[in-house]
């Protein structure tokens, strides 16, 4: 889903992974549950070499841009 996001627009921002993944995420989990479910895996993802961030200027939200994805980087269930 995250990256094919990222394939479709070619960069997201935070909110945008926030808008597109919060609605998707069990009901048990409380609001700031499912925002740090969502750090964590733009961090997994970020430290997987498979996307960095780019733009950060003052006030702006950075971009997250996808660097690479092959077979073996993703395997079903990761992002």
């Amino acid at each position: 889903m995250v990256t094919d996001l990222l394939m479709t627009q070619g960069r997201a921002t935070r909110s945008e992974f926030e808008e597109l993944l919060l609605g998707k995420l069990s009901e048990t989990l409380d609001p700031a549950q499912k925002k740090k479910f969502v750090d964590n895996l733009l961090q997994k993802m970020r430290r997987a070499n498979l996307i960095s961030t780019s733009g950060e200027k003052r006030g702006r939200e950075p971009f997250w841009e996808l660097i690479s994805v092959s077979p073996k980087s993703i395997t079903e269930g990761d992002v």
